[in-house]
């Protein structure tokens, strides 16, 4: 059984009750799963691992529950056990089940099974009062301070996701591993490395280790995608901009180099991006060729072609 003699917070419980047990919070969040001012949110630091977990009307009503530090998988098993626990319900009718992750439904709650491979599960666990609300919520008929939203907050799964899009939008570490990964998996949103990278990059700058190998991932991902098998040239990186606004056009820039290998002017409305308006800006590209490193910096307006990044790596 899952983390014997762990002591795990329960649904129903008020915020003292829970902090006496957890721990004073790391952090209150400025919103719910759906954006729902009337919930609130507080992130715990329990055993090494983030929980999470959502007061409403004074009382818990969901929480997210991760493996302790040397884990990273929750079994079927496991999981219903700390949803029993959790919620105090003890008869349970699975729902859904899709690439591992499975939805519960018992008589006043709702568990979820959040699987990504090769990354550590969680499960989340709400009251179904809590499910309601958010449905008003979305409906526009909840309270004053709560905001509309197009996400379906009858699905754990669309919950979980508007959770994690919203954290790495305000630029939480936490929210931008978990965004990364799932721009790199495509789980629930389209697959984009370069995406991941950028999201991933973030989230290790901030001190979130469980994302540097899912960094290193995307780094091989977007070094594979950008090669131009004709010349045997490898795009790693490419950033366009100025000082401190440049964004990353890793994947824009081996499309283009693909589709006109003779040349084309580097500029916003190539890279249909443009970080500084009105300002002179510049692209810095790494690359290998044949196994050397290049780096080539290349002023906007000027052309760039392959064979001028094969002739710098020469050099």
């Amino acid at each position: 059984m899952a983390w014997a003699g762990q002591a795990r917070a329960n649904l129903g419980e008020t915020y003292p009750e829970i902090s006496a047990r957890y721990g004073q919070p790391v952090k209150k969040l400025p919103g719910s799963l759906v954006g729902d001012r009337a919930v609130d949110i507080y992130q715990y630091q329990v055993n090494g691992r983030r929980m999470y977990v959502e007061f409403m009307e004074g009382k818990s009503s969901s929480e997210t529950v991760y493996p302790p530090p040397d884990r990273m998988l929750f079994s079927e098993d496991e999981s219903l056990a700390i949803a029993r626990q959790v919620s105090g319900e003890t008869n349970w009718t699975e729902l859904s089940q899709r690439d591992g992750n499975v939805v519960w439904m018992s008589e006043h709650a709702t568990a979820l099974l959040n699987k990504i491979p090769g990354h550590r599960d969680s499960i989340f666990i709400s009251t179904i009062k809590w499910d309601l609300h958010q449905i008003q919520v979305a409906r526009g008929n909840a309270s004053p301070g709560s905001k509309n939203t197009d996400e379906k907050p009858g699905n754990p799964a669309a919950r979980i996701l508007k959770f994690h899009r919203d954290l790495a939008e305000r630029g939480d570490p936490y929210g931008e591993y978990q965004m990364g990964l799932r721009y790199l998996n495509g789980d629930d949103v389209p697959k984009d490395p370069e995406k991941a990278r950028d999201l991933l990059q973030r989230a290790v700058d901030q001190g979130e280790s469980d994302a540097i190998a899912a960094l290193g991932q995307a780094k091989m991902t977007i070094a594979e995608n950008g090669e131009n098998a004709a010349h045997g040239v490898v795009i790693q990186s490419a950033k366009f901009g100025v000082g401190n606004r440049m964004v990353d056009v890793t994947t824009n820039l081996a499309a283009l180099l693909r589709d006109q290998p003779d040349g084309f002017l580097v500029n916003a409305d190539m890279f249909r991006v443009d970080p500084a308006p009105g300002k002179k800006k510049t692209l810095t590209v790494q690359y290998s060729y044949k196994g050397t490193n290049g780096i080539l910096t290349v002023q906007g307006g000027r052309s760039i072609a392959v064979g001028m990044l094969i002739r710098n790596a020469a050099k």
